[in-house]
């Protein structure tokens, strides 16, 4: 376990969630040449909960399982770096998850006659379980 909570590549950035995932200049380059740049860019910066439901409602939910899945592709590549010392290609992992997602999305719809959606939900809000 890391204990500092400086970026561990450039120790002048704390190590927030949406520095890790989107302004570390590690993950930054696979988002600024994504279908994703632009929202992302106009995306607030307050906390990473405001910033994925904004770009929920921007993106009305189309694609949102595709950044969700980039989301999680930048996460993997950063803890393989950080933690095993290992520098896996991110574009690689990001089409990897995108498959991934499009497949179950297959597997979905063969199965239940629907494809998942993620919704985002407020960590200000309490949703009961269905």
């Amino acid at each position: 376990m890391i204990n500092n909570v400086l970026c561990p590549f450039y120790s002048a950035f704390e190590e927030t969630l949406c520095h890790a995932i989107f302004e570390c200049s590690h993950t930054k380059e696979v988002w600024t040449s994504s279908k994703f740049s632009q929202v992302l860019f106009d995306a607030p910066n307050s906390s990473f909960s405001d910033k994925t439901v904004w770009m929920y409602d921007q993106l009305k939910g189309k694609g949102f399982v595709e950044l969700l899945g980039m989301v999680w592709a930048c996460w993997k590549a950063r803890n393989s770096i950080v933690m095993n010392n290992d520098r896996p290609n991110v574009n690689l992992l990001v089409a990897r998850f995108d498959n991934m997602i499009k497949d179950h999305a297959k597997y979905m719809m063969k199965v239940h006659g629907e494809t998942p959606q993620a919704v985002p939900h407020s960590s200000n809000k309490w949703f009961p379980l269905p």
